[in-house]
């Protein structure tokens, strides 16, 4: 279960966080296009998530000794120029909370999410 997610859109990523992320796959092409999937988990439910690609020439590794050249890759306006959003099923997450006492009624309304249905219902958890 994840904590409360953040409601505002964090600022696009940088090189460095797109080549270290843990959702990233080397794809080799022997012709001029190709297809990559990535399972994406954790993520919260009923969150927008903001997806970016990234792509660069691949350059053997150098001899040993060498220096290593520099990778080509795309532009930081080219990165944010992929970004795709996706929402994810589920309640969404009320920044505030709720709040019961044990052993006393208690009303928790005004859930919003994507995929909601009255067949849904709410689980309680202790922090």
């Amino acid at each position: 279960w994840a904590l409360r997610p953040t409601t505002e859109r964090p600022a696009a990523p940088t090189y460095d966080q797109i080549t270290t992320s843990p959702f990233s796959t080397v794809l080799e092409l022997d012709g001029i296009s190709g297809t990559v999937v990535l399972d994406l988990e954790p993520l919260s439910a009923g969150t927008y998530y903001d997806l970016y690609c990234y792509s660069e020439f691949y350059r053997p590794p150098p001899p040993p000794g060498s220096i290593l050249p520099p990778r080509q890759g795309m532009t930081n306006q080219e990165i944010l120029e992929t970004r795709y959003g996706i929402h994810t099923m589920g309640p969404q997450f009320d920044d505030l909370g709720w709040e019961c006492v044990s052993g006393r009624n208690c009303s928790i309304d005004n859930i919003l999410g994507v995929g909601l249905s009255y067949r849904d219902s709410v689980m309680v958890r202790a922090d």
